[in-house]
């Protein structure tokens, strides 16, 4: 902030210095009709040059107090204005040397609030995270309107769809962090390896690139787990790895059960955020 005020005196001082002489003075530059007629009329002329300084003495005091994006905005305009107004002087006015200087003199403080503008922006994260929607990092209404009546809480939701029973247990800021389809529970038992890869496809981000992946045999079944990195997915779940101090945001472990003697057959998809689900 100091370094703003200093640069912002800099400024002032400057545009200051160009207003003592008399013929940039809007105040002196008035005429007076000399004709005692009835028509008689007293005219103020306005000085294009002093309105061109005014609106620069305006943007330079606006970006003393400056703080957010939307001040910063602001300043930025009234410096474009000023820039403006020095433009259009006119040639024949006495002070159109001076202003074509200031066109060029005023345009590093324009870019200057732009850069303060554009630092203090705040990141966007997507709305939606998944292909097709209803799953890891997406909000809960996506799963609501894309998998079917939830029948859980708004933190916690169950989803029956496509012969699939699904838990969705936990949240952060709205947004999943972990997608469980428990397809032993469903109607139909499982999912065949190539219908569960699908649906794993549509319920992680489109830019996740899987980085290792690992087999373990459990005895009556085997657990598949992959894990995969998304740069969508650290945007949108930025909050919940910052919370659990996750060393590499974006990081989320797909796992598939399936039985020893049936690997064709899944029985359940689940899907954590983190490195270190387990």
């Amino acid at each position: 902030m100091r370094n703003n005020q200093r640069f912002v005196l800099a400024v002032f001082a400057a545009i200051c210095f160009i207003t003592l002489p008399t013929s940039c003075r809007s105040t002196d530059a008035v005429t007076e009709s000399a004709s005692p007629t009835d028509e008689q009329t007293t005219t103020e002329t306005i000085d294009p040059f002093q309105v061109a300084v005014d609106q620069a003495m305006e943007a330079a005091e606006s970006a003393q107090t400056a703080e957010t994006t939307y001040d910063w905005e602001g300043v930025a305009m009234a410096w474009q204005e000023a820039i403006d107004l020095m433009a259009s002087v006119p040639a024949d006015n006495t002070n159109y040397s001076i202003a074509q200087q200031k066109v060029t003199e005023y345009q590093p403080n324009l870019e200057y609030a732009q850069t303060r503008q554009e630092a203090l922006r705040p990141p966007e994260a997507p709305e939606q995270v998944s292909l097709s929607g209803g799953g890891l990092g997406d909000q809960l209404a996506v799963f609501t309107s894309k998998l079917g009546s939830n029948a859980g809480t708004p933190t916690a939701g169950r989803f029956l769809n496509d012969s699939i029973l699904a838990d969705f247990p936990e949240y952060a800021g709205g947004r999943a962090t972990s997608v469980i389809a428990q397809l032993e529970l469903s109607q139909r038992g499982y999912l065949s390896k190539a219908d569960a890869e699908d649906r794993t496809a549509r319920m992680t981000p489109d830019d996740s690139v899987l980085i290792e992946s690992s087999s373990e045999d459990l005895g009556t079944f085997i657990s598949e787990k992959r894990w995969y990195e998304s740069p969508t997915l650290a945007n949108a779940l930025h909050s919940f790895y910052s919370q659990t101090g996750d060393p590499n945001p974006g990081r989320f472990v797909v796992i598939f059960d399936y039985e020893a003697q049936s690997p064709e057959r899944i029985l359940s998809i689940q899907i954590f955020a983190g490195s270190n689900p387990n």
